[in-house]
């Protein structure tokens, strides 16, 4: 996940639920609360693995209102994962056993042309940075090209920040030549064409292969 971009620390948070159980209202929000400032940018991994859950009636529902409800009060990246019991395996006549599906599993969702070029245009505005008209054009065309296959637009959201990084870079270094600084700046520096040129279908093939490389395959 954090290779993938989807966390930003490799945290993961292992908070049994059944702990709760006989606590007053007050420590369970504490609790809770301490939980997810560990799993910040990590993963809380929310265990309710346990018979005393199943015999408390209501109780894991009243839990589950607790933790949404801390996440509301503490804004933070957070990423919860619910852990249960398996549910029994049912048979039917025809001698094949199959399982209920497994709730809360993460499911990732390919980001659009449109998302994309917002997370770029996001992250150069945390630099105080914004793309020129030309650069813009530079850049649609590569995201374009960044999506047309199904195994491209896997994980496109983690290389775009790649490329984002490449590019104020690219910025930095050409106003750097010129004595131009864009620190203490109040109007956003301009990345031009000659930022972006590098990012065409060559380098998409390049970032693939080094995509598989890493284990992304």
């Amino acid at each position: 996940y954090k290779a993938m971009g989807i966390i930003d620390k490799e945290v993961v948070c292992d908070f049994k639920a059944e702990k709760l159980i006989g606590q007053t209202e007050e420590d369970a929000l504490r609790m809770l609360g301490e939980a997810l400032l560990k799993s910040n940018g990590g993963i809380l991994l929310f265990d309710e693995d346990s018979k005393k859950l199943a015999d408390a009636e209501g109780f894991r529902e009243r839990v589950r209102a607790i933790l949404v409800n801390q996440m509301a009060e503490r804004p933070g990246a957070y990423n919860v994962i619910y852990a249960g019991q398996m549910p029994a395996v049912n048979r039917f006549r025809d001698g094949v056993e199959k399982g209920s599906d497994i709730i809360n599993v993460l499911s990732f969702e390919d980001y659009t042309r449109e998302e994309l070029m917002q997370i770029l245009k996001r992250k150069l505005a945390d630099e105080n940075m914004k793309l020129t008209h030309s650069a813009q054009q530079v850049m649609a065309e590569f995201i374009s090209g960044l999506t047309t296959t199904e195994e491209r637009t896997h994980s496109s959201a983690r290389l775009m920040r790649i490329v984002a990084e490449l590019m104020i870079r690219n910025c930095i270094q050409r106003l750097a030549k010129t004595g131009e600084s864009i620190l203490n700046n109040s109007v956003p520096a301009s990345v031009v064409k000659a930022d972006v040129t590098m990012f065409n279908e060559a380098l998409i093939i390049e970032m693939m292969n080094e995509r598989k490389k890493i284990g992304f395959r």
